[in-house]
């Protein structure tokens, strides 16, 4: 196998995990927030099909060329996960519409459904 092959490899295999533990973390979250509809969370699934690959696969390349917690790394982490709250929040206002009476609303359950799959994903890659 060569250097590039096991590289890839290695990015396929971190993506999987990382989608897995965000679908994981970010759906029972919503679950505990009162969104336990199979249209709701199949929505939050959705939404992070959509996002978390582009942001996982982006920072890959950006820590593979730049260096992990370099200043151009961490820059794009804050700019994608900011673009991933917007795009997720934008998805739950459109299909989910206005909060409930018990229920946050899409841009506060959007960022508190990132905050916690981004805390769980540090904890993890600082525990691994």
């Amino acid at each position: 196998m060569t250097g590039t092959q096991i590289l890839a490899e290695m990015l396929i295999k971190s993506m999987i995990f990382s989608l897995a533990l965000t679908l994981a973390v970010e759906m029972g979250l919503a679950a505990l927030l009162g969104f336990r509809s199979k249209w709701e969370l199949t929505l939050v699934a959705a939404a992070n099909v959509i996002t978390n690959p582009l942001v996982v696969f982006t920072l890959s390349l950006m820590a593979y060329f730049c260096g992990p917690g370099s200043p151009p790394q961490t820059a794009a982490e804050i700019l994608l996960e900011l673009a991933a709250v917007m795009v997720e929040a934008l998805l739950y206002w459109k299909f989910m519409g206005a909060a409930g009476a018990r229920r946050p609303g899409p841009l506060i359950l959007s960022i508190l459904l990132n905050a916690a799959s981004f805390a769980a994903g540090l904890l993890v890659s600082n525990v691994l």
